[in-house]
């Protein structure tokens, strides 16, 4: 009886062994620790986003402070390569909702799909165009291979155009798609390309290990409606109440990553998401938190900068003229709903 008590027991907990470890390793669950108690049960929400990097500080927040749960909301991030393959999810309905890159929510929204954008994430695009040791100037770029997402990425066009400004055509270079800022980041460390635009806060990484910048997409570009989040608009008719949810969480949690009393507490938060060094993580909040003020405060778009994308596109001959307006593809109803306008 004992031997068969064990053997069951052993068999039990072999089982669950396996049962833990069949999780996806690019899915993180949010609220396993809630700081906050949810009143009734929580609404499962899947998230999509692109390779874990700073653009999703405040959910980081928000999973780490339990925010979530206090809003009755259970979510799971759900990292995929590139943001066409978020969109690709989104159209089909992996995910709920998701950020993609706002040029790739028009091209899905061009092209049928039958998508809204309801909320702005990331409102300035902050890339650095970091380039192997030997790279001095732009015009040491000429036969160069460069990294880029895929070749249809938002950053890629905006990449392509900062080449422009400074001389060089698109016969002067190759692009090589690789994924990912940290995929492109390894790209430059391995020697496989000589440049790339990499983001926050590999950026900081890289500095600190002698790669040089040629500067910044802030300096071409100001005002660009980076990543924006999306869903199915049917989704979005029936599940009013969890978006609306789910952004009063995101602008809890943004205002919270704002006020310089947290900030050390933030820090920790990315250093941990992310595996950073503790002062890797500090540049990174005074680049993307306070100099660029990177976050939408209140979940909003900014037109400018959402016209700014259009007018790229248009220049890469992705969309026709006239030229939309933005408009055309954004609702706000549910950003004014999560302020209660």
């Amino acid at each position: 009886m004992f031997r068969k008590l064990s053997q069951l027991t052993l068999g039990l907990i072999i089982l669950l062994l396996i049962v833990s470890g069949t999780s996806s390793r690019s899915t993180v669950r949010a609220q396993a620790t809630p700081a906050a108690t949810a009143s009734g049960p929580l609404t499962a929400v899947k998230f999509g986003a692109v390779t874990p990097v700073a653009d999703y500080w405040p959910l980081y927040i928000a999973q780490s402070k339990g925010l979530f749960a206090h809003h009755n909301l259970s979510v799971e991030l759900i990292y995929f390569d590139t943001t066409s393959k978020v969109a690709q999810a989104q159209t089909t309905g992996a995910v709920d909702l998701s950020a993609v890159s706002t040029d790739t929510a028009i091209n899905a929204a061009e092209k049928g799909a039958a998508i809204s954008q309801i909320a702005g994430i990331n409102n300035k695009l902050i890339y650095s165009l970091m380039t192997t040791k030997d790279i001095k100037n732009y015009a040491d770029l000429k036969g160069k291979t460069l990294a880029v997402s895929d070749l249809k990425d938002g950053s890629t066009l905006i990449l392509a155009k900062m080449l422009a400004a400074n001389g060089l055509t698109k016969d002067d270079y190759t692009f090589l798609p690789l994924g990912g800022t940290s995929k492109r980041a390894a790209g430059l460390t391995t020697d496989q390309v000589s440049a790339a635009l990499i983001g926050i806060p590999n950026y900081f990484v890289l500095l600190d290990q002698g790669y040089p910048s040629l500067g910044f997409t802030t300096d071409l570009l100001p005002d660009y409606q980076w990543q924006s989040m999306i869903t199915l608009t049917d989704w979005a008719k029936s599940h009013k109440d969890t978006i609306v949810s789910f952004l009063k969480t995101m602008n809890e949690a943004t205002q919270w990553l704002y006020d310089p009393a947290n900030k050390d507490e933030a820090v920790a938060i990315l250093a941990k998401e992310l595996k950073l060094k503790p002062e890797i993580a500090v540049k990174a909040y005074d680049a993307a938190v306070v100099k660029f003020k990177f976050y939408a405060k209140q979940s909003e778009f900014t037109l400018d900068g959402f016209k700014a994308v259009i007018q790229v596109m248009g220049e890469q001959n992705l969309l026709k003229t006239p030229l939309p307006q933005p408009e055309k593809y954004i609702d706000t109803s549910f950003i004014d709903a999560a302020k209660g306008n």
